[in-house]
Order: structure tokens, then C-alpha cells, then sequence
């Protein structure tokens, strides 16, 4: 019996050995290729927060219509700071929440946090969207448990065992060998990046039938507020007021027609405002702007063309200007820098 033991832990530990090899050769690969536009180019975001590289003084949160419509450069140019575009795409308040804490687990905390709103943000839960982006990071984090947990996709064991999560990619992995155009990012991993700062300036003109088409009469979509997502949000905002950041809140233009599929849009955007006031924090609303009319700044109802997002992130930069918050907070940034150069 105790030969059988022993050769069955010989058998068990090459196993293991063999599965993290081909785990971490795969996770090699997924990080290595962050340049493709694979996961919509979250993993290029994650590997910059897990290679340390976000020591910035502004860090914009929220979904596709924070990394599609708001770039960073542009923000820094006028505010004369550093600052990263932390959307996620198709992300709710709990994705983002999760991002929010790799990111201050691995990095200095920012100055601002600019957090985009919409409202499926705290009307909805954690979702499996684009749920693969994950996977490069998840082996022997602890915290992605949560993940796991929210998710129901994952299971533990993926979060604990080598190689065992990757059996949710087997077709993508089957193409990808046998591609060498997928290869390449392995073997000569490119210096591009799908993003610039996580913003993604799509080039698209607009394309909308189910907006084009509808009858505001009839087919109207009503958000509830669920509780618990509320809560959660204003509890992260006090929690980053104890902590120092301030919190700027920013809607961003939205198309009429989406405006109108929404019956109860008007009484959401209150809600945010009340929010905001509850918290004592600067909302930028941006739900009344003229580019709301204008079908050439969108390339849908919901989400700014690359030409939208640089006109509305001018505008923003010179909004985020005028706040006396804003400059209070980066002034904060440059008199402690300033402290330890002299130190």
C-alpha cells in the first residue's frame, strides 16, 4: 500500500508539474499578446496593473463608454497630470469595483478618480461578459475567488489548479496553434497596443437600426435601481473620500434616441445628481449637450466615434479645469512631490 502511496504522488506531482508548465506557457502567451485586439483589449489594461505601471495622479473608471469616450491624453494635456483609462468593457459597477482593487492593490493610489456613469451600472449585477479576460491572472489570486463567486462560469479550482481554467478557451487555443498569425504575438510580441492608456478610439460612422426604427410610443426599456448595487457604489465613494481621492462623477453624451428608448432615463440621471450631492463630490453632466443631436459624433446610440470622444474629452478636460476640487487635488499631488524632491 505505501508503494502504491508513493507512486501515486510520483504520478500526481509530475502532473502537476507538466499542467503549470503548459499553464504558465499559456499565460506567457495571452500577456505576450496583449497587442492583438483579442478581449477587446482588456488584457493589455490588467498587465499594466500587474506590472506596476500605474503610478498616475487621475484614473478614469467605468464601462465601454468610459474607455471609448474618454482619452487620457487629452485629460492630460490640459491638467498637466498622468492619468490611465480603466474602463471596462461592458463592465457594471461590481467589474468595476473588482479592477479598482488589482489596481490599488499593485499601484499608488491617484489624486481623482473620474468615474464615468451609466445606468445599467447600479441597476444590474456582475455579469459573464467578456468573462476570458480573466483567465492570464486568475492562477493563485485569492481575490479572484470573488470572481469565481460572481461569475458563475469560474469554479474555485480554477483559481487554485494549473491549467485547469484554460478549458474554457479550448476552440480559441485549437485556432491559435494552428495560426501563425496568432504565433507571431508569442514569438515577436509587438510594441502596439490596442488601446492608448486603456482608451479605444473606434473609427466607426453611425449604425443604428434598432434606434433608426423605433417607435418611441411603444417599445420603451425602464432600469430599476437594485439596492444593494446603490449601497455598494456609496459606500466606495466614502470609502474614497477616507482614503483621499476625490471622485468626479461624469455622464457622457448619450444620442437623443437612446435617451428617449429609456422611460425612466430622466429620473436615473436625478438620482446620480442626488448622489453626488449626498457625497459632496462634482457631477459633469453631459446628458443635454448638443453633440446628443448630432448622429456624426456616434457610431450608436450609447457610445462616441473616435471624433466624438476627442471633442467631448476636450471638453471635459476644460470642465475638469474649473472645478476648484480638481485643482485643490492635483495641487495636493505636485506640493508632495515637490516635498520629496527636496527631500
Amino acid at each position: 500500500m505505501k508503494k502504491f502511496l508513493t507512486k501515486f504522488a510520483i504520478f500526481c506531482s509530475i502532473l502537476f508539474l507538466v499542467a503549470l508548465g503548459i499553464d504558465l506557457f499559456l499565460t506567457s502567451y495571452f500577456r505576450r499578446a496583449i497587442g492583438s485586439m483579442d478581449y477587446e483589449g482588456e488584457i493589455e489594461v490588467v498587465d499594466a496593473i500587474y506590472n506596476h505601471k500605474m503610478d498616475i495622479d487621475l484614473a478614469v473608471y467605468g464601462s465601454s463608454r468610459a474607455c471609448i469616450h474618454i482619452d487620457p491624453t487629452i485629460l492630460e494635456d490640459s491638467l498637466q497630470c498622468s492619468s490611465y483609462n480603466l474602463g471596462i468593457d461592458g463592465a457594471h459597477f461590481r467589474g468595476s469595483l473588482f479592477r479598482h482593487k488589482e489596481y490599488l492593490n499593485n499601484n499608488p493610489k491617484p489624486k481623482i478618480i473620474l468615474y464615468s456613469l451609466d445606468y445599467n451600472m447600479i441597476c444590474e449585477g456582475w455579469t459573464a461578459y467578456n468573462y476570458k479576460q480573466y483567465l492570464p491572472f486568475m492562477l493563485w489570486r485569492p481575490m479572484y475567488c470573488e470572481v469565481a463567486h460572481n461569475i458563475k462560469v469560474y469554479k474555485q479550482l480554477d483559481v487554485f489548479l494549473p491549467l485547469v481554467r484554460y478549458r474554457h478557451i479550448t476552440n480559441e487555443l485549437r485556432r491559435d496553434f494552428f495560426t501563425k498569425k496568432k504565433l507571431k504575438f508569442y514569438l515577436h510580441p509587438s510594441e502596439a497596443r490596442y488601446r492608448k492608456k486603456g482608451y479605444l478610439g473606434l473609427v466607426q460612422e453611425w449604425y443604428s437600426p434598432i434606434l433608426d426604427n423605433a417607435n418611441f410610443e411603444t417599445v420603451l426599456k425602464e432600469y430599476s435601481i437594485i439596492p444593494k448595487e446603490q449601497k455598494d457604489f456609496e459606500d466606495f465613494l466614502d470609502e474614497m473620500k477616507e482614503k483621499g481621492i476625490l471622485v468626479v462623477l461624469v455622464y457622457s453624451p448619450e444620442h437623443i434616441l437612446s435617451q428617449k428608448l429609456i422611460a425612466n432615463s430622466k429620473e436615473l440621471l436625478k438620482e446620480f445628481e442626488a448622489i453626488a450631492k449626498r457625497h459632496h463630490i462634482p457631477f459633469l453632466n453631459y446628458a443635454d449637450s448638443p453633440m446628443c443631436l448630432d448622429k456624426k459624433y456616434f457610431y450608436n446610440g450609447w457610445h462616441l466615434n473616435r471624433d466624438g470622444s476627442q471633442t467631448f474629452s476636450k471638453q471635459l478636460a476644460h470642465d475638469l479645469c474649473q472645478l476648484p476640487e480638481v485643482q485643490t487635488a492635483l495641487k495636493k499631488q505636485k506640493n508632495t512631490s515637490n516635498s520629496l524632491t527636496a527631500t
